[in-house]
């Protein structure tokens, strides 16, 4: 386990690992698939007696009320007759006996209790007996119970913890000091509070000593002197070189089915090179392995010599990576780990979302193989992806099989997707473990499978929850060059056993001879296959010679042949794998459902007459936001009309922006001025949760604030791409262009279908330019055709391939083939946009949003929550935001105001008005900011990417809140707002700025300023949780709408 990641509850990273570690890989490959998880399970069902032990493993469907009382009867049992466990909590017992039943429901709602995630409503139901574990304690309460149930069995609980160092730059990153004491702290607590708990902790000895003086003396002498540290020497010998060479070797030929010759264990590297490695660092033997092994496999032969001279090196082109290549894929590692430990992935449910994360990790995934093949996959229904490869052309067809067995449904999928896979080579994946009874259809279908030369494999929830995380990381940093070398490197996406089965890596053929004279045996007999077989597996570096590769031989191999290895590009007609005989179990987890009690503040019935506002908080006059630092101290106010010129909050990450943002908002809604918050994050949609209204506030201004707000305030959140919270329905085409003057409706339109296109990823080709043109060209016709009814895309695609003889006329000149090909991607976008732009659900409509229309509450202000979460990568996301721009933009044109009448909230605005590209959102958004000020419309944009941001809007932002940034760019970018200010260049200030510290620039003005912070504290909900807010703020709306 990395200690690379920052947490303010290092306990919960921890227990995410633990649980991974156990639940995510088989527990020893040699033995079996079987997860450690699984093998905890197993071993704690082993000491279980009573007649309702078989029951609870029965593959036979049980209700869930029985399956609960014998769950719950056999643990109490165990507890009170076996004396190891009763220093175990009967609920972990129970969870860990849930698992051998076969329900996918309960695997994912175990894991999710395991790992002290807040539980759905759906989850809770399934484990009803197990008492919800999500509080701050919780994490270190699991820890303990797992380690004392370890204990129990007779087990080390044990952790290692690596990459120490890489948190030890204290000066450049202050807060990195208080990370280390909290891991140390839990570290030597679980030392302390398990019996059989091993803990090491491995970093450099330079790096220790630098640091040991940031621990208390008791923490420290516990940690040198029980026990002793172990200092690993830093030059090697030379027999402590060849040991690794051998070691390696020896695991490598077992995996392979091979025999270690004892005379030679380090061959085919010669035993007297090892000599001249004697006295270096252990990087360098396994370096000198690495370049020995690439020579051979260039020449097609065994080098002469053993290591390579430094000028072989430079000549065979096997040297080391670029030290910058290798920097980046480094510092990438690093950046996966930091988002993996905090990334909440909602695992898909449906088979079409999954076999669509399938064909994303095929496609993306063979950018990882070295060669120019590559895979290439077209999704042919909800079930069958057919995957080719290029440029050999053999092919695969994946199905997913995860219907029931009951009443032959598996059986017949099964058969369907082998009669599907006529002339290709079929594999069935499924999200639970395959039936295990012998004899049956199902069975039958499977050997059918197999003698086709077929295979099967299993994508367990974590799986899953990896593959989403990856594409989302991937999304992330997909510009970046060092993606694409941390892939080829660490190969994060095929690593993944279900993709590396699928692909059949474990499949490789055996490697041709080499075609110069072969290298003999030790005992000069014939010569060895073997040999080419070892020295050609692919991959790079130390890491192919670091531990045991996950292949097979292939089923034809002759003992001691070594098939190709896993990075090798298979041959996807080869025959079938011995391991597939057996399919490994069920590894189920659950997405990442939190949830919390209630929702929304206060029933939504007409206010009673309030009380009194505070003296501190009056509901008029001047935004109270700050207080000015320095040698007299005064409070920093705004008008409320100010921010019709727009305001924008700057800062990095935990520098209080968004604070600062929401203190104003806060205020405004108490003068009634309604707000829209657009949130990437899920962070703004704890104004819905109950809990985040029932914090202790210690300050009696923010304690009435909260009070008024709870009173005044209508809280609505939305989910737009999700039907199962809040949807809200967008049209294709803005709603009443054809009202606009001739000016204001073209661009409206031309926007449009700039949108689009941004979802149809179109680019700057000729043909991509011919299309976009055809796309405007069809919009600015229908909107001149009044349909009486949103224009939808199935709308514009038929009319795109109607032949219209106008559209044809006004596209005279374009190549008739781009009428087809826009139709296509037209049809490929309504395909795979049907969610988006589904007409279910409210529409979206300002007026409603800004409680205007009929779900408006008398007497209260509406905050409006638009969660883009649900709406899948960043084209889709750009789209639907330019709606919502496009929709503001009309609106504002329609209803003028001298006063500041409401406001919209974009955070992490960088997106949608970046500096160096021109996405479908930025055009409409510099219009908003130009025209919004006449329709008293304050537009607030909030980014921790200050550097990605384009600050040739400045005339027309007036209000500049910059909190701490460090980043050259931004400050390079900052820089003329501060020198052209009165007050002198600040800039050189914002990097040392704290938490709430920000300078105000407005007119030319700077001034310096602690913010003052605002109601609601926000945190990043889970997207079940936010689902399961905005149902509940659409139930209480239309409640209320019945009632009046």
């Amino acid at each position: 386990m990395p200690m690379t990641v920052d947490t303010p509850n290092y306990e919960r990273y921890v227990l995410t690992e633990l649980i991974g570690s156990l639940n995510d890989h088989p527990y020893d490959e040699l033995a079996g698939e079987t997860s450690g998880l699984k093998r905890l399970s197993d071993a704690v069902m082993k000491c279980c007696t009573g007649d309702y032990v078989p029951l609870i493993a029965s593959e036979r469907p049980l209700e869930n009320e029985k399956l609960h009382g014998m769950v719950t009867s056999v643990a109490f049992d165990l507890q009170e007759a076996d004396p190891r466990f009763r220093t175990v909590d009967v609920d972990l017992l129970r969870a860990l006996l849930y698992l051998q039943n076969r329900d996918r429901r309960l695997h994912r709602a175990v894991h999710q209790w395991l790992c002290c995630r807040e539980l759905s409503s759906v989850d809770s139901k399934v484990i009803a007996s197990l008492v919800p574990r999500s509080g701050e304690e919780a994490p270190r309460w699991m820890l303990e119970q797992l380690g004392r149930l370890m204990s129990a069995l007779g087990q080390a609980f044990v952790i290692c913890v690596d990459q120490v160092e890489d948190i030890s730059d204290f000066k450049q990153r202050p807060d990195m000091e208080p990370a280390f004491r909290r891991a140390m702290n839990i570290l030597a607590h679980l030392a302390g509070k398990i019996p059989r708990a091993v803990v090491v902790v491995c970093c450099l000895s330079d790096f220790w000593f630098d640091v040991r003086e940031k621990l208390l003396r008791s923490m420290l002498d516990r940690i040198e002197h029980d026990p002793e540290p172990l200092e690993l020497e830093k030059l090697v010998s030379a027999e402590t070189a060849q040991a690794i060479a051998a070691r390696r070797l020896r695991h490598l030929y077992m995996d392979r089915g091979a025999t270690v010759d004892p005379a030679d264990p380090t061959w085919p590297f010669p035993a007297s090179g090892f000599r001249e490695l004697g006295g270096t660092p252990t990087r360098n033997v396994l370096d000198a392995l690495r370049r020995f092994r690439e020579r051979a496999i260039q020449e097609r032969r065994l080098p002469t010599q053993f290591p390579l001279p430094a000028s072989e090196e430079r000549r065979g082109g096997g040297g080391a990576q670029p030290t910058t290549s290798a920097s980046g894929s480094v510092d990438m590692e690093q950046a996966w780990t930091r988002f993996r430990a905090t990334f909440q992935a909602q695992v898909p449910s449906k088979d079409g979302e999954i076999a669509a994360l399938l064909a994303w990790a095929i496609e993306v995934g063979s950018s990882e193989l070295d060669g120019a093949a590559r895979f290439s996959v077209q999704q042919r229904d909800e079930q069958l992806l057919d995957v080719t490869l290029q440029p050999e052309g053999s092919q695969l067809l994946v199905a997913l099989c995860n219907k029931r067995p009951q009443g032959g449904q598996l059986a017949k999928q099964m058969a369907e997707a082998l009669k599907a896979a006529t002339g290709k080579v079929p594999v069935f994946v499924r999200t639970t473990e395959y039936p295990s009874s012998i004899g049956t259809v199902v069975a039958n279908q499977i050997s059918t499978l197999q003698k086709k030369g077929g295979r099967r494999t299993v994508l367990s929830d974590n799986d899953l929850r990896q593959l989403v995380a990856l594409q989302t990381f991937w999304l992330a940093h997909h510009t970046e060059p060092a993606l694409l070398e941390w892939g080829r490197t660490t190969r994060p996406i095929t690593r993944v056993k279900p993709v590396s089965d699928i692909l059949g890596f474990k499949l490789m053929d055996t490697t041709p001879p080499p075609a110069s004279p072969p290298p003999t045996s030790r005992n000069g007999g014939s010569p060895s296959s073997g040999s080419t077989g070892l020295l050609s597996q692919a991959g790079t570096g130390a890491a192919a010679m670091s531990g045991p590769q996950a292949l097979a031989p292939s089923a034809d191999a002759a003992p001691g042949v070594l098939p190709r290895p896993e990075m090798t590009v298979p041959t996807m007609t080869s025959a079938p794998p011995p391991a597939d005989s057996v399919s490994p179990p069920a590894r189920d987890g659950h997405r990442g459902t939190e949830t919390t009690v209630s929702p929304c503040p206060a029933p939504r019935s007409p206010a009673a007459p309030s009380q009194p506002a505070s003296s501190h908080e009056t509901l008029t006059g001047p935004l109270k936001v700050g207080t000015q630092e320095g040698l007299f101290t005064q409070p920093i106010a705004l008008e409320p009309g100010e921010l019709t010129r727009h305001s924008a909050f700057l800062g990095g990450s935990g520098s209080g922006k968004t604070t600062a943002a929401l203190n104003v908002l806060e205020q405004l809604l108490l003068r009634g001025v309604p707000a829209i918050l657009v949130d990437r994050k899920g962070d703004l949609a704890a104004y819905a949760r109950e809990a985040a209204w029932q914090e202790k506030l210690e300050d009696g201004p923010l304690a009435e604030r909260r009070r008024l707000l709870r009173e005044r305030v209508d809280v609505a959140l939305y989910t737009p791409g999700r039907s199962d919270g809040r949807p809200l329905a967008i049209p294709v085409i803005p709603r009443g262009l054809e009202m606009l003057p001739q000016d204001e409706r073209e661009q409206g339109v031309q926007q449009a279908a700039d949108a689009i296109a941004g979802m149809l990823e179109y680019k700057s080709s000729s043909r991509d330019k011919a299309a976009r043109a055809l796309l405007g060209q069809a919009l600015q016709l229908l909107v001149q055709r009044p349909l009486g009814r949103d224009a939808t895309l199935e709308m514009v695609q038929q009319f795109v391939q109607s032949g219209d003889p106008v559209l044809v006329e006004e596209a005279h000149g374009l190549d008739p083939k781009v009428f087809a090909k826009l139709g296509q991607d037209l049809a490929m976008l309504r395909l795979n946009t049907r969610v988006l732009l589904s007409a279910s659900g409210e529409r979206l409509d300002i007026e409603e949003l800004l409680g205007r229309g009929p779900t408006g509450v008398p007497g209260r202000t509406r905050l409006s929550i638009i969660s883009t979460k649900f709406l899948g990568g960043t084209p889709s996301v750009l789209f639907w935001v330019s709606q919502l721009l496009a929709e503001m933009n009309r609106w504002a044109s329609q209803h003028p105001s001298p006063e500041l009448q409401a406001v919209l909230l974009f955070d992490e605005a960088d997106l949608y008005l970046p500096a160096q590209s021109r996405p479908a959102t930025k055009q409409p958004m510099e219009n908003l900011l130009k025209r919004a000020r006449s329709a008293g419309v304050g537009v607030m944009l909030a980014t921790q990417s200050p550097g990605d941001l384009d600050y040739r809007c400045r005339e027309n932002v007036r209000t500049w809140f910059v909190g701490r940034v460090k980043e050259d760019t931004a400050l390079k970018k900052l820089k003329p707002m501060f020198t052209d200010a009165r007050g002198g260049d600040a800039t050189a200030k914002l990097a040392a700025q704290k938490t709430g510290q920000f300078h105000l620039q407005r007119d030319g003005q700077v001034q310096q300023l602690k913010a003052d912070r605002n109601v609601i504290l926000t945190e990043q909900l889970g997207e079940d949780e936010i689902l399961r807010l905005a149902r509940r703020t659409l139930d209480l709306s239309t409640a209320a709408r019945v009632s009046r």
